[in-house]
């Protein structure tokens, strides 16, 4: 049976690029063998002929394989069909399925590449017919426009985040229309438009100046279904084509299901949706080679993460190999040592390097050489609104009450007393009684939380427990406020030697981080680089949601130490994450003259003595 498989599996026809393959006249379905990632099937798609459809299995793969082409591929043009969020209201939301019209109407026109998901495809979209002009200079007076934003179809919100929404704020109009990628604020003085320019829904900063453009009018499109838009001489490229049903069934059920109960229609099997692609050129990109009629010579490469001298060692076995290297990378240290042992260094960022056999080319990214993922922007920015306070509220199960204790967070209601309307938030107690708070007084409540699955023990509203208890807390409290009064007294005579400013080691570790500092990020980094260098000893807690960057303001004290000549001791409270920790700052070190190493009870004792 073995050696069977290993016959059918030598069948294949090797290739370097999939323009050899599927720029000739196939009309059947061809299975195409090629061990590689993202970005390793965009390169293999680099001399494809256009109108080209790819088809991915889910929404993280579409983002990492679009961001990968805009890096590797900047000169070919690609556009992204997006899915149609699955909820009640967007699910009917003509701005979504206008933006999901407009995307393939660039398609055609410019018959390159499209890159999508099943979802994406059999929901359905909206073709504008109808626009108005605006423009810098031309006479059109802001009540004119907003009249014609209602009838239009656009909803007024207090904050434009999504499609079809505008608000009016004074002489400026934020308005998203579906064919642009970023909403538009247009300034008027008097009648006249002022300025026009895109902005972050996100930040709601502006981005940039725009010209004259067209606003189109949600009311007055065309429905229709994007394989009936799709032309006869399109090539359509299946990504894990198993994958890609699987995701198809799942949205089509979670549709149907919404569907039902809001009165619209369901949508259509996917076998309908593949049988029609058969009409296609149509081919089938999968890691498993079995079956395979082709295979492109694309496979991936090792990681060293953050061990550069056995990046250095395999990059001079593939240079003697003849083979042509280029670091991808969004890290200027790493730029700098590629440049130093001579490879082509380009400031982008790819998910994960490849190596091109018939090419004889290689590609190492970030993910490689480092071990840190870049951020992945690429494909259709997912919108999401603002929360309220109101939502933040309802999200608390259980909360304190400082003067009652523990109590069952039931919503807000609205009330009528004394004649006055009134929103209160419902606290249930033990048994079962209620107190209704004015949210006025919402500064005497906090969050109690607990664990998934867990109830919490009712505090009674007219027992005298919580009471007792709090005051005891209390006095434990000022007990504790006067030890530690004491011990800062003891602080203010003590002294340590302060560390230097920053130097260039730590600039460098701050180049590498690749995301944005948030705000409070920076705060905490400079109130700590701050502490770091007065003569006073440092004692600061820093609190902070998981996720929310603790360890990177952590990991930049940690190197301000060791450029000051001093050693730093990291504690965590499991083993598993001092692992963890470790490889994160090896691979945030790579290139400086620093050294990090793990203490634990797996480090033999031999080796924490040399460490120590």
């Amino acid at each position: 049976m073995e050696k069977k498989v290993m016959e059918k599996m030598g069948k294949s026809r090797s290739y370097g690029s999939l323009g050899s393959i599927c720029n000739k006249d196939l009309t059947r379905t061809n299975k195409i063998h090629i061990p590689a990632v993202p970005a390793g099937w965009c390169w293999s798609m680099r001399d494809l002929e256009g109108p080209a459809l790819v088809v991915m299995p889910d929404r993280q793969i579409l983002a990492r394989f679009v961001a990968d082409w805009e890096n590797l591929l900047p000169e070919k043009d690609i556009q992204v069909l997006s899915e149609i969020p699955l909820s009640k209201d967007l699910i009917m939301n003509d701005a979504i399925r206008m933006e999901r019209g407009c995307s393939a109407m660039k398609w055609l026109e410019s018959g390159g590449f499209m890159a999508t998901t099943a979802p994406a495809v059999m929901a359905p979209l909206l073709i504008p017919t109808e626009s108005v002009e605006i423009g810098e200079g031309i006479e059109r007076g802001r009540d004119s426009l907003l009249e014609w934003a209602l009838d239009s179809g656009y909803e007024r919100s207090d904050l434009v985040w999504q499609e079809g929404q505008f608000i009016s704020r004074g002489s400026i109009v934020d308005i998203f229309d579906p064919s642009y990628r970023y909403p538009l604020r247009i300034e008027f003085f008097d009648d006249r438009v002022e300025s026009i320019r895109i902005f972050d829904p996100a930040t709601q900063r502006n981005i940039s100046r725009v010209g004259i453009t067209r606003l189109l009018s949600l009311k007055r499109g065309t429905h229709q279904t994007f394989q009936a838009m799709i032309p006869s001489s399109a090539k359509t490229l299946f990504i894990e084509r198993r994958a890609v049903s699987r995701s198809a069934e799942a949205y089509k059920w979670l549709w149907d299901s919404i569907a039902s109960d809001i009165g619209i229609e369901g949508l259509d099997e996917w076998e309908g949706f593949e049988s029609g692609f058969r009409g296609y050129g149509s081919f089938h990109l999968t890691s498993e080679r079995e079956g395979s009629s082709f295979h492109l010579d694309i496979s991936e490469i090792p990681s060293f993460r953050g061990k550069l001298e056995a990046a250095e060692s395999f990059i001079r076995g593939w240079k003697n190999d003849g083979f042509q290297i280029t670091v991808l990378s969004s890290n200027d240290l790493m730029l700098e040592w590629a440049e130093i042992i001579g490879v082509t260094a380009l400031k982008r960022s790819i998910s994960a390097g490849f190596r091109d056999r018939t090419e004889k080319k290689i590609f190492l990214s970030d993910s490689d050489l480092s071990g840190i993922t870049p951020v992945i922007s690429g494909g259709k920015v997912t919108r999401v609104p603002p929360r309220d306070w109101e939502e933040r509220i309802e999200d608390l199960d259980y909360v304190i009450h400082e003067d009652y204790g523990v109590a069952r967070n039931l919503g807000i209601e609205r009330i009528t007393s004394g004649g006055m309307d009134r929103d209160c938030l419902v606290l249930q107690f033990a048994e079962n009684r209620r107190l209704m708070m004015p949210l006025v007084q919402l500064f005497k409540i906090s969050p109690y939380p607990l664990p998934v699955g867990e109830d919490a023990e009712l505090d009674n509203l007219r027992g005298k427990v919580w009471k007792r208890s709090s005051a005891k807390a209390r006095e434990r409290a000022r007990e504790s406020a006067r030890q530690i009064i004491a011990l800062y007294a003891a602080r203010e005579v003590a002294s340590k030697t302060p560390l230097p400013p920053d130097g260039e080691i730590l600039r460098n570790f701050e180049k590498s981080f690749p995301f944005n500092e948030t705000a409070d990020q920076i705060s905490a980094i400079n109130a700590v680089k701050k502490d770091m260098e007065n003569s006073f000893p440092m004692e600061r807690l820093l609190v902070g949601d998981v996720g929310y960057g603790k360890t990177e303001v952590a990991f930049r004290a940690a190197i301000k130490a060791a450029e000051a000549g001093k050693q730093t001791l990291f504690l965590v409270p499991t083993t598993l994450l001092a692992s963890q920790h470790y490889e994160s700052f090896i691979s945030r070190i790579t290139g400086l003259p620093v050294r990090g190493e793990v203490l634990s009870r797996f480090v033999p004792k031999k080796r924490q003595d040399a460490i120590k």
